[in-house]
C-alpha cells in the first residue's frame, strides 16, 4: 500500500467539492468513516430495539395478558437481542476510537515531512477542525456505553430473579425494577441523540463518501 501523503489530507476535505465523483482519496479517511457509518448504524438499531424491550416488559408485567411462560421467552429473546447489540455496538466504537487515534497520529508525523508554509497552515487548520469534531464523538460514546451498561444490569437481573420466581406474586414484585428499566432505556436513547448528531457533524466535516 502506497503511503498516505500529507497533501491528500490536508485537502482531502477541500476536493469534496472541487472534483468529481470518480476521484479516489487516502485510505485512512475511508477506514474511519466506515467505522463511524457502522456505530452510527447500531446506533439506530438501539434504538429501536429499546422500544422492542419496553413492548415486552408491558406485556410481562400486565397481569393477564398473556401466560408467563410465553411473555418471559419473548421477554428474555429481547434481552438477547439488545445484548447482541450492545456488544456489537460497543466493538464498533472501540474500533472508531482506534482507527481515529492511528488517523490523526499519522496525520501529524506526516505534517513533519511538508516544507510548505501554505500547506502546513491548512493542515493544521483542519486537522484541529476535524480532531475536535471527532473527539467529541468519543466523549459522547463513553456515555452512551455507561448508560447502554446501566440498562443491560438492569434487564439480565430481572431476568435472573424471574427465572428462579416465575409467578404472579414474583412479576408483581419486581415491577417496580421493571419500570425503572424502561426509564433506563428511554435515558439511553436520550444519551444516543446527541452522539448521532455529533457523528453526522463529523462525517460531514470530513465527507467521504462525495468524492469515492
Amino acid at each position: 500500500m502506497k503511503k498516505r501523503t500529507l497533501t491528500h489530507i490536508a485537502f482531502s476535505a477541500a476536493l469534496t467539492v472541487l472534483i468529481p465523483a470518480c476521484a479516489s482519496i487516502p485510505q485512512p479517511e475511508k477506514q474511519l468513516t466506515s467505522n463511524m457509518s457502522q456505530v452510527y448504524t447500531n446506533l439506530q438499531d438501539t434504538v429501536v430495539q429499546v422500544d422492542v424491550v419496553d413492548a415486552s416488559i408491558d406485556t410481562l408485567i400486565t397481569p393477564n395478558q398473556e401466560p408467563l411462560p410465553s411473555s418471559f421467552k419473548r421477554y428474555s429473546d429481547r434481552v438477547g437481542e439488545m445484548e447482541k447489540l450492545g456488544t456489537k455496538l460497543e466493538k464498533n466504537a472501540n474500533a472508531m476510537r482506534s482507527q481515529g487515534a492511528s488517523y490523526f497520529s499519522g496525520w501529524q508525523s506526516d505534517e513533519s515531512t511538508v516544507s510548505n508554509s501554505q500547506v502546513l497552515g491548512i493542515s493544521a487548520s483542519r486537522q484541529a477542525e476535524q480532531r475536535k469534531a471527532f473527539m467529541e464523538v468519543s466523549k459522547n460514546s463513553n456515555e452512551v456505553n455507561r448508560v447502554l451498561q446501566t440498562y443491560l444490569s438492569d434487564l439480565r437481573d430481572i431476568e435472573t430473579y424471574l427465572s428462579n420466581d416465575l409467578t404472579p406474586a414474583g412479576v408483581k414484585a419486581i415491577t417496580p425494577v421493571a419500570e425503572q428499566a424502561k426509564k433506563d432505556g428511554a435515558a439511553l436513547q436520550e444519551a444516543i441523540k446527541p452522539m448521532i448528531s455529533t457523528l453526522d457533524r463529523a462525517k460531514s466535516n470530513m465527507d467521504v463518501s462525495s468524492i469515492d
